[in-house]
């Protein structure tokens, strides 16, 4: 999937993402600086002409921002990984689009991670993005996803309900 199978304007911003379930749980970051519960986000930033496609651009963010480490060959051969599902809104009035990639991790794997930010912001570059991490049952998402998040919320049920029948079958 790369940036051309999509319509998009110049004042579109480009990013990708990924939302990880492990051991049956889903990791959100919490960002740095919210003093709302519904701070928690994805895992995401913006693309760059440097990444291999938004796959690349959502698993470097995925390491930059909580440690987790997959590489592409791994998401292809061990991890499952679903196509990635557009997920199109709007942040501080800009024109963003996120294609969002769902990283399931039935063997447990990346629940056991130390999760850290490597990602920093600030004058100095010396704020973490994000402050904490919590590993959520599916139910509790829309209560703490950001706003502008809480529609993956939906695209995500009916396409789980699919992804977990044939994982099943």
């Amino acid at each position: 999937m790369s940036k051309d199978d999509f319509h998009i304007t110049d004042k579109t911003i480009l990013a990708a993402g990924v939302l990880v379930r492990s051991k049956g749980r889903y990791l959100l970051g919490k960002v740095t600086g919210s003093k709302v519960d519904q701070a928690w986000t994805i895992f995401k930033g913006c693309y760059d002409e440097k990444d291999k496609g938004f796959l690349d651009t959502a698993l470097r963010e995925l390491k930059e921002e909580s440690n987790i480490s997959v590489t592409l060959d791994e998401a292809k051969n061990i991890v499952s990984l679903c196509a990635g599902m557009a997920h199109h809104y709007t942040v501080k009035k800009s024109n963003k689009l996120v294609i969002v990639y769902f990283l399931d991790d039935p063997s447990g794997r990346l629940h056991d991670v130390e999760l850290k930010c490597n990602s920093f912001f600030g004058k100095n570059k010396d704020i973490p993005e994000i402050c904490s991490y919590k590993w959520f049952v599916f139910d509790e998402l829309r209560d703490h996803l950001l706003k502008s998040q809480q529609g993956l919320v939906d695209t995500m049920e009916d396409f789980l309900s699919y992804w977990d029948g044939i994982r099943c079958e």
